[in-house]
């Protein structure tokens, strides 16, 4: 048995089953009807956020007890890639929506389709490569808990680190102008969300992002990390739109049945 494997799936299963309780939670508020296609939004990214990591949890479980086929982790993977591009969708709508104030959703569904059509067909070229060259017996491997595909990965060069970036770029810059909201309100709730929100998605996502370029990220260490980082923020946010009493009357904020925007 992958000990480290299931730990590793263990811990996806619970951070997923945070994130479809923030989903839910997001789901069932009362907003205006101006905000209540952000609030969707919102709420798809952490739903898809959630059926991504339980992806990543089943398939660490299945690798702790048996060793995962190259058809089954290749269909993971894709699976994956679309998913995470819905959340994305959702969480690069929201924010747009917060800090413009209008829906651009005809363009930005647009350009999540092609950036799946571009990445999954990026990622499929490159493990054809590595299985033509290689043969398909070394194509899976489970490192640190994790199960991973290995590419052929020579030849993607701007293009490949294009497609990366995008993947966290526009959220970070998102939560960043989310962030600068601050200033435009007086409004104790707001400010509270504002903080709570965008402190944690960038907190998150930002963390995320060194650890990626300093090549930590699939380390045992940097998914522990990671992972905990992602259920802090989830938390953060959980407490922003649904703060107990004991927040609500420390910073004398408005109960849920008075809000009025995303």
């Amino acid at each position: 048995m992958n000990v480290a494997a299931l730990v590793s799936g263990s811990w996806d299963l619970a951070s997923a089953g945070i994130y479809a309780v923030l989903a839910w939670t997001l789901s069932r508020r009362q907003v205006s009807a101006a905000s209540r296609v952000a609030n969707t939004q919102f709420a798809v990214w952490w739903g898809a956020l959630s059926a991504s990591t339980l992806i990543g949890s089943l398939e660490s479980l299945y690798a702790a007890f048996a060793a995962p086929g190259l058809d089954v982790a290749a269909s993971a993977l894709l699976l994956t890639v679309a998913v995470i591009c819905v959340a994305l969708w959702g969480l690069v709508g929201y924010l747009i929506f917060v800090f413009t104030g209008r829906y651009h959703l005809l363009p930005l569904t647009l350009v999540y389709v092609v950036y799946y059509v571009l990445l999954s067909s990026f990622v499929t070229a490159r493990l054809v490569d590595y299985v033509a060259t290689n043969g398909a017996a070394g194509a899976v491997s489970v490192v640190d808990g994790s199960v991973s595909l290995n590419f052929i990965t020579t030849g993607g060069g701007a293009a490949l680190d294009l497609l990366l970036a995008f993947l966290l770029l526009p959220e970070i810059v998102g939560a960043v102008l989310y962030l600068t909201l601050y200033r435009r309100t007086t409004d104790r709730t707001v400010r509270f969300r504002i903080l709570m929100v965008g402190g944690g998605l960038l907190g998150w996502l930002g963390s995320s992002s060194i650890l990626a370029l300093v090549g930590a990220s699939g380390s045992l260490a940097g998914l522990v990390f990671t992972r905990t980082t992602g259920v802090v923020a989830a938390l953060a946010i959980l407490m922003a739109f649904r703060p107990p009493e004991w927040v609500r009357t420390r910073f004398d904020l408005n109960p849920p049945a008075l809000e009025v925007g995303a």
